[in-house]
């Protein structure tokens, strides 16, 4: 299921007067607590320490409170055990305290990123479209990444711009497309471009009713419906429950955890 298909679902069976953007906002925050809390992915970093230096940078990303377990000169060392072989840190970097060289290899959980909601409206006038991109004299473009598909709108001296397009580079100020993706010329209107919604969510059937469930849930609290909050709420905590131990009785036990490569 993807956070479009839940969106519009949600629309039709409740409607309500929250954008697509507060709706994918709580959807993120369903998919962050599992991918932190249930369905776990890791990275690892090696760090050979020197004597006198204690202070270690971490990976771009990563924060010290992500770190689950390191193998300390080969030896498995839990976060609770930290403190007995001299570790410890805060925000990006770990202090690690050896009076030798020794290499510690963290291993870290691997946080899932916020989906996206990306709408740009330009001013008239601003957009000139060329065969294999569009080009903007007024605002950056921001948040629009390489292979995001994309929703034009608002063209009127070449409507066959009005389409679906992949991203395939550019800067903040021209986004690139295949050759022959549009056809040439400056726009003077209003132009919308919006990233589609076609996130792949974690869940899968029968559990991906949680989503809605928790957007029910959401949309009671905001509208301070609290009776009815409560009910999606215990609807939702159940199908969590339930997801949660399908997924452990369905996922390799190793208790060195498995290494993923998502990036």
């Amino acid at each position: 299921m993807t956070s479009q298909e839940v969106i519009d679902v949600v629309k039709r069976l409740k409607p309500n007067a929250y954008s697509d953007e507060d709706l994918l906002s709580w959807i993120s925050d369903v998919d962050c607590y599992i991918r932190s809390n249930i369905v776990k992915y890791y990275g690892t970093d090696v760090i050979t320490t020197e004597p006198g230096i204690t202070t270690y940078s971490l990976p771009p990303g990563v924060r010290f409170e992500d770190i689950e377990y390191v193998f300390f000169n080969g030896r498995r060392v839990d976060k609770y055990n930290f403190p007995l072989v001299g570790i410890n840190g805060n925000g990006n970097f770990i202090n690690i305290n050896p009076n030798q060289k020794i290499t510690v290899t963290i291993h870290y959980l691997i946080r899932l990123p916020r989906y996206r909601y990306v709408e740009y409206i330009s001013k008239p006038g601003e957009i000139t479209f060329g065969i294999n991109h569009i080009q903007t004299s007024g605002a950056e473009f921001k948040n629009l990444l390489t292979e995001d598909l994309i929703e034009i709108s608002g063209c009127t001296v070449n409507t066959s711009n009005n389409k679906q397009a992949v991203i395939k580079g550019g800067t903040t100020t021209q986004i690139e497309f295949d050759d022959n993706t549009f056809t040439a010329g400056a726009e003077p209107g209003v132009i919308t471009i919006k990233r589609i919604l076609n996130d792949n969510l974690i869940v899968p059937e029968p559990y991906d009713k949680m989503y809605k469930e928790y957007l029910f849930a959401m949309i009671d609290f905001h509208n301070r419906e609290y009776e009815s909050y409560n009910n999606n709420v215990i609807m939702y905590n159940n199908t969590l429950e339930e997801f949660a131990k399908w997924y452990k009785q369905r996922s390799p036990i190793d208790r060195y955890s498995k290494i993923y490569n998502i990036w």
